[in-house]
């Protein structure tokens, strides 16, 4: 009987601690995209598919040479390609972001980090170069939470390519207007 007691009390104690809202993660697999009629694709100075407008508002820009583009690099895959050395890909202005995760592959198949991430508020002005952290399938990056348009370039050196299969923005709602209940 102290033994429930005592994991009852357990429960009561844990159960009233107030609780955070959870983060929002925004799931951008290029190839579910596809097949799920989520992206819509568009030139941008004569390079087709330089522009991808996913239907949730998020816009991706590719700028560098015509290796900069979204594109089909075997069947049944659809990537990301930044494909020379300092092609570029930016997105529209994403709210409350604090993390941003990343599968990517060089064109040797390997996981790559030669890729630099930027990060500014207005669109124009851009901070310093963030590094990546390795995982085992990914790679990312944490930073101040905020409002911010994402620069995403490819720095190898000499070039090679870069295929960005799947991208995750973690955001964190300012204000969840949660009700949190405490005893």
């Amino acid at each position: 009987m102290k033994q429930f007691f005592r994991l009852l009390a357990l429960l009561l104690i844990l159960g009233s601690a107030p609780c955070m809202a959870e983060n929002d993660t925004i799931v951008h697999n290029f190839t579910s995209l596809v097949s799920e009629s989520k992206i819509a694709f568009s030139a941008r100075l004569g390079v087709a598919n330089a522009v991808g407008t996913v239907d949730d508002g998020i816009v991706y820009t590719c700028k560098g040479s015509n290796n900069a583009k979204f594109f089909s690099p075997s069947v049944g895959e659809f990537a990301l390609n930044l494909g020379s050395r300092m092609d570029s890909v930016t997105t529209t202005r994403i709210a409350n972001l604090k993390e941003i995760k990343m599968i990517n592959v060089s064109s040797s198949g390997l996981l790559t980090t030669d890729i630099k991430l930027k990060l500014s508020t207005d669109g124009s002005t851009w901070g310093d170069a963030i590094l990546f952290t390795q995982g085992k399938k990914t790679c990312g990056a944490t930073f101040p939470k905020g409002d911010y348009y994402v620069k995403l370039y490819n720095s190898t050196s000499p070039s090679s390519r870069i295929y960005i299969t799947e991208l995750r923005f973690v955001t964190e709602p300012e204000d969840c207007n949660c009700f949190v209940y405490t005893p």
